[in-house]
Formats: C-alpha cells, sequence, structure tokens
C-alpha cells in the first residue's frame, strides 16, 4: 500500500476528491515560541490493489516532535477523534474510491484539519501514518523561529 500525506492550511474529501487549501509545506516560520497554528491540515491518500483493501485494517496518524513525544493543542476540549492530550486519530479505514481501469490503483482518501496546534520547540517535527500497527510514511514538519524580515514568502 503507497501512502502519501500532504501538509496544508486546510484540507477535505468529498464526492471521490481531495480539496487542499495551501498545501504542500514543510516548514513553519514563526516570529516565536510556544506558537498556535489555528489550522493544521493533513491530507493522506491511500493507495493499493482493491485486494489490498478487502480486509478491515486500523489506521494511525501522528504528529511528533524531534524527541517522538506526541504533540499537543491549545485546547481544553476537543473532537472525539483526537486525545485530550495530543494529535493521535485512529480508526478503520473508510470504503475505496470506484476502482479505475485495469491495472489502476484503488485509492481511499482521508482528510484532518486539526484546530490550535501548539508547537513548543524549534526542532523537526514528523507527521506519521501507521497501518496495522507499521508505520507506513512520515513526512518532516519542520518549525523556525525567523523574525519577519527573514520569512520566505511566495508572494511577489
Amino acid at each position: 500500500m503507497d501512502v502519501t500525506i500532504v501538509i496544508a492550511d486546510s484540507v477535505m474529501a468529498s464526492g471521490g476528491k481531495l480539496y487542499v487549501h495551501g498545501g504542500g509545506w514543510h516548514v513553519l516560520q514563526t516570529p516565536y515560541l510556544p506558537f498556535v497554528l489555528p489550522n493544521l491540515g493533513i491530507a493522506v491518500i491511500l493507495a493499493g490493489t482493491d485486494e489490498m483493501f478487502s480486509d478491515e485494517h486500523t489506521f494511525d496518524l501522528q504528529l511528533v516532535d524531534a524527541d517522538g513525544n506526541p504533540v499537543g493543542h491549545g485546547l481544553t476540549e476537543v473532537d472525539a477523534s483526537e486525545d485530550a492530550n495530543h494529535i493521535h486519530v485512529t480508526g478503520e479505514l473508510p470504503a475505496v474510491n470506484g476502482s479505475g481501469p485495469e491495472g489502476m490503483p484503488s485509492t481511499i482518501l482521508l482528510a484532518f484539519n486539526v484546530p490550535y496546534v501548539r508547537f513548543e520547540q524549534e526542532a523537526v517535527h514528523q507527521v506519521q501514518v501507521s497501518i496495522d500497527g507499521h508505520l507506513h510514511q512520515s513526512v518532516p514538519l519542520g518549525v523556525a523561529v525567523v523574525s519577519r524580515d527573514e520569512r520566505v514568502t511566495t508572494a511577489p
């Protein structure tokens, strides 16, 4: 099973499509720490054969700091899908999106929007996806403290 992770400002999966707003970044630049990110969007694309998805699988998504500790968020109350102490989503995989032509992989699109993610340290964090208890993919999420003049922007 192939796993792709996209970090974004906001994500949504609907109608067999993935909608990504402000996606593809891997470094969060902030003028100070601790810093609370208003929303962290994490899109996960699972691709494989119909046979791979025919059995039940468990899914686990975590955000950890450089020391492997779960990253918390600045809320006192959180959604039921999130642990009160850190970002950790666990559950069974949903149904597979419709198959394409012969040889085309089947996909499952997952979208997670996590409010008020609190970053305590300047470091390389990791967004990790595990399936059936085995780590399948991990992507870096760097946090860097920079002055306003040092910020990298894509605007002209």
